[in-house]
């Protein structure tokens, strides 16, 4: 990830200094292209560091990251099960109750949610600002749509994953 943010901070440098010394569209919707991929990245990044750097101890049981009753039956609409191994796992060490205990994965992924879910409130922010500086903020919006699904994803998964984490914490005990 820490690659294809510099990769993109690179581009949008030189596109920009491309638009500087041509003054031509091209060159200025390459900059802000690569400017707001540099961005996506970047924030992920930054936000996955904030979080993951101080241990939060989060309450699975209640509130938020509880389990809830209408759940089950979205994940079999959504058919979770036929997708989820298709996710990338950026950290496939952490993925297994085997080498970690099973109350670490499940507050692993509460967090793991907590950081999608302000990921997803990130991802409008080059919109937002577009919506003042820009008469293209169709291209914005499609870019943090496209984001925010990812990361919709993934909180899918967390969400299905989490309460049978629990089932096993519990047979365990």
């Amino acid at each position: 990830m820490f690659t294809a943010a510099a990769l993109f901070a690179v581009l949008s440098v030189i596109f920009l200094i491309s638009h500087i010394h041509h003054d031509n569209h091209y060159s200025f919707t390459c900059f802000i292209t690569f400017l707001t991929c540099f961005y996506h990245f970047s924030y992920r990044i930054l936000v996955s560091e904030v979080v993951s750097k101080k241990p939060i101890r989060f309450n699975y049981k209640s509130g938020w990251f509880a389990p809830k009753k209408f759940e089950e039956s979205v994940f079999k609409a959504l058919r979770v099960k036929r997708w989820k191994e298709k996710l990338p796992n950026l950290l496939p060490q952490t993925s297994s109750s085997k080498d970690f205990p099973v109350e670490t994965l499940i507050n692993e992924t509460c967090s793991a949610e907590a950081i999608h879910e302000i990921n997803i409130v990130l991802s409008f922010v080059p919109f937002i600002v577009s919506l003042f500086y820009s008469e293209h903020e169709w291209i914005f919006l499609a870019t943090g749509l496209v984001t925010a699904l990812v990361d919709l994803c993934f909180i899918i998964f967390h969400r299905h994953f989490r309460p049978r984490l629990i089932k096993l914490m519990n047979t365990k005990a």
